[in-house]
């Protein structure tokens, strides 16, 4: 489909807001921008959405019943090709999810580390880069080090500390979670349910960090100091 100018304009809206405000968008949101009605622009969303300009995505309302969800649309890679603007779609995107999961792990604070390392593996099928599966299973893995041995966090991050290549600060956590499950299964600390999960995603973890942009591993090791001062 060969997009006309009003449709452009649509999009870029769209991909000018989603940037700016940080969330998914509505089509009364649309609606207004435009100076158009809530039905021409929930129409024309549903369009570019079908042509894979737009994602939907659902988002809890903020009125109405408790739980109840509407329908939102948030920029595609398609869309940002389309605009020439791949890195600021790629930046918003690392920003959202690496906030979400920092939020998740501070937490801990108050709930039990096994059962936010289940919700945690259950939202990396939502992860659409390498670097974001990355960041998501090294919050598992913070999670479930902290959950098991506090102190063990703080070892961690002192020899974290001390390393300053990025690839090997991102291995560290995972051969701790490691040497912890081979604890557990001796008989000593047993790792529990969240542990048999991270047992599946150690392998995983390395296949997707090989697949990481090299000049991005910097971001992954400067989230890892991020985790480090939430949980230690």
């Amino acid at each position: 489909m060969e997009l006309t100018e009003r449709q452009k304009e649509f999009l870029k809206q769209i991909f000018d807001n989603y940037v700016k405000h940080k969330t998914p968008i509505h089509y009364s949101a649309v609606a207004q921008w435009l100076g158009v009605s809530k039905w021409t622009a929930y129409d024309m969303l549903r369009k570019l959405s079908k042509e894979g300009y737009l994602s939907p995505h659902y988002c809890l309302s903020r009125k109405g019943c408790p739980g109840r969800s509407i329908l939102c649309y948030v920029p595609t890679k398609k869309l940002a090709q389309l605009l020439g603007r791949e890195e600021e779609l790629q930046r918003e995107e690392w920003h959202d999810w690496k906030e979400m999961l920092l939020s998740r792990i501070e937490s801990l604070r108050c709930r039990e580390g096994h059962q936010l390392v289940g919700e945690l593996s259950e939202l990396l099928s939502e992860t659409k880069t390498p670097m974001m599966f990355c960041a998501g299973v090294l919050a598992l893995f913070a999670a479930y080090i902290r959950s098991v041995n506090e102190k063990g966090m703080q070892m961690v991050q002192q020899v974290a500390e001390a390393i300053n290549r990025p690839e090997q600060r991102l291995s560290l956590l995972s051969g701790m979670v490691v040497g912890l499950l081979s604890k557990g299964s001796s008989g000593d600390d047993s790792p529990g349910e969240g542990g048999g999960i991270l047992s599946t995603l150690v392998n995983k973890y390395h296949q997707y960090l090989e697949r990481v942009d090299r000049k991005h591993y910097s971001l992954l090791s400067d989230f890892l100091d991020d985790l480090f001062q939430v949980v230690c």
